[in-house]
Parts: C-alpha cells; sequence; structure tokens
C-alpha cells in the first residue's frame, strides 16, 4: 500500500495470528468496504457545486437580459410617448387648413354679395325698362294725334304727317327693342336669382360645415394631447418600475451569490474528506477497498434519485448541462 506522496506505509491492521484477532478483521474488513465510498461523495459534491454555479450564472445572465429588454422598452416608449412636438405641429397644420376654410368660405359671401348687387342692378334696369314702356306708348298716342291733325290741315299739314309717320316708326320700333331688353333682363334676372339663391345655400351650408369641422378638429387634438399626455405618464411610471425592476434584480443577484459561499464550504468539506480518504487509506493493505462493498452500493442505490448519481455510483461521470432539467 502507499501514502498520497508514493511512499510506501504499512498496513495499521497487521495479518491476524490467532483467532481472538477475528473482530479486528471484522472492522478492517468494513472499513475497507466503506473507504471507496468517500471519493464519490467527494465527487458528487463537486460536480453538484459545478451545477449550481453555472445555474446561478445562467439566472444572473437572465436576470439581466429582463432588466436589459425593460429598459430597452421603457427607451422606446418614451420615443412614442414624445410625440408632443408632432400633435402641435398637426394642430397648427390644421388650424391652417380650417382657415383657408374659412377664407374660402368669405370669398363665396363676398361672391354672394355681388351677385345680390348684380341682381339688383338687373332690377334698376328692368325698371328703366318699364319707363320706357311709358315713353314707347306716349310717343305712340303722340305719332296717332299728330296724324290727325296732319289729316286735318290737308295739304298744309302733309308734312306734318310724314313726321308723324316717323315718329309712329320710331315708337314701334323702340317698343319692340325694349320687348327685348324685357326678355333679356327677365332671363338675366331669373339666372342671377338662381345663382343668388345658390350661393346662399352653399354660403350657410359651408360655414355650418366649417363649424362642425372646426369643433370635431378641436376634439380630435384635444384627445391627442390627453393620450399623450397619458402615454408619457404610463411611459414615466414604467420608467419608474423599471429601476425598480433593475434595483430588485441587483438585489436578487447579490443575493444568487450565496453560492459562492457554499462553494467554499463545499470545498472544504470536499477537501476535509480527501485527507480523511488519504487517512485511512493508510490503514488498509494495497488493493482492497478499491470499489464500494456490495452492502453500501446497495444502500447508494435506493438512496441515489438521479441518472448522473448512479453514471457515478458505476464509474461514470459528467455533470449535465445548465438548462437540462431532471425530475424524479
Amino acid at each position: 500500500m502507499t501514502a498520497p506522496d508514493g511512499a510506501a506505509v504499512e498496513p495499521f491492521f497487521a495479518p491476524p495470528d490467532d483467532a481472538g484477532d477475528e473482530r479486528l478483521r471484522e472492522v478492517e474488513a468494513e472499513l475497507a468496504d466503506a473507504l471507496p465510498v468517500l471519493p464519490l461523495v467527494c465527487r458528487q459534491l463537486t460536480e453538484s457545486v459545478e451545477c449550481v454555479e453555472r445555474a446561478v450564472t445562467g439566472v444572473c445572465g437572465e436576470f439581466q437580459s429582463i432588466a436589459d429588454k425593460a429598459i430597452a422598452g421603457v427607451g422606446g416608449g418614451a420615443a412614442g410617448a414624445g410625440g408632443e412636438d408632432h400633435i402641435a405641429a398637426a394642430s397648427v397644420t390644421i388650424s391652417r387648413l380650417l382657415g383657408r376654410a374659412e377664407e374660402a368660405h368669405n370669398r363665396l359671401g363676398d361672391t354672394a354679395r355681388r351677385v345680390e348687387s348684380v341682381e339688383a342692378d338687373v332690377q334698376a334696369i328692368q325698371a328703366v325698362a318699364r319707363t320706357m314702356d311709358s315713353l314707347t306708348r306716349a310717343l305712340k298716342v303722340l305719332s296717332i294725334n299728330a296724324r290727325i291733325e296732319a289729316t286735318r290741315a290737308g295739304d298744309a299739314g302733309r308734312s306734318f304727317a310724314v313726321v308723324a309717320g316717323e315718329t309712329g316708326k320710331v315708337a314701334v320700333d323702340a317698343a319692340r327693342m325694349n320687348q327685348s331688353i324685357h326678355e333679356m333682363a327677365d332671363r338675366l334676372g331669373r339666372g342671377v336669382r338662381e345663382s343668388a339663391a345658390e350661393i346662399r345655400t352653399r354660403v350657410a351650408e359651408g360655414r355650418r360645415d366649417v363649424e362642425v369641422a372646426r369643433a370635431e378638429v378641436e376634439g380630435t387634438l384635444k384627445l391627442l394631447a390627453q393620450t399623450s399626455e397619458g402615454l408619457r405618464g404610463a411611459v414615466a411610471a414604467a420608467a419608474r418600475e423599471a429601476e425598480e425592476l433593475n434595483r430588485m434584480i441587483g438585489r436578487a443577484v447579490v443575493a444568487l451569490q450565496f453560492q459562492d459561499t457554499v462553494s467554499q464550504r463545499v470545498g472544504h468539506v470536499v477537501a476535509t474528506l480527501q485527507e480523511l480518504n488519504a487517512e485511512l487509506a493508510r490503514l488498509v493493505p494495497d488493493g482492497v477497498g478499491e470499489e464500494p462493498g456490495g452492502a453500501w452500493r446497495e444502500r447508494m442505490s435506493r438512496w441515489f434519485t438521479m441518472a448522473e448519481e448512479h453514471r457515478a455510483l458505476e464509474g461514470g461521470g459528467g455533470a449535465r448541462t445548465v438548462g437540462d432539467i431532471e425530475l424524479f
């Protein structure tokens, strides 16, 4: 048998030389049977600590990823909530459009007033035409009377009769022209009145539409402003929650550092067990106690619940990765 440093070591239990040493042989057998359990336990503890370290590292990484995503989400929300300038620009643009609509409406009103003025002028023309009717009738009466007086005067009134005839022709022509003026004035008057009525209707409808549009736009802009304010408040609250989440994750990461303490303490236990195994190995003859005995193997097989434990018991090794989860 050899010590860990390679030096030869005399077995503590010398071969028995009489029947009185039977109990000593039994103790030696039990020690030889139980001694291989210590390296197995050390390996189990070491692999468990490694698994815990990898798991804690993964959890800390996931926590940091959650914090980063929360902060990034708050940043994106802040960018989306910073639309007050866009809303203000939209308000100015829409107000400008409404102003142009009102300007067009006012111009339409000016057109209506001009049409009404034209309608008044047409009515004045019709009044003049009616006056011309009276003058034409008077001229016709004058022509007839002149002809009667010329007839009475005989040869002396012949030239007067010619003048009276020409006067009658002028009266007829004047009446015909005045009738044409009446017809044109009537047509123009009807057209002007219809246009004026249509323009007045459109002016009234345009005024209502402009007022309704202004009310709707103002309501929409107010709603947008309220929505933006609410969004900004929500983003601010989300930012505060993200900061708190970051602090909580930081505290959780600090709390998870318990694994470092556990790793050190388990390492101390493993080192102690290895030293104990080395010391006890001095008491066992060479070639004895290299594998767990049947009783210990049966006990550990009952106790172990995970595949890694059974593989270690059978002589295998290798810890599973962090992502592997084994249920009992």
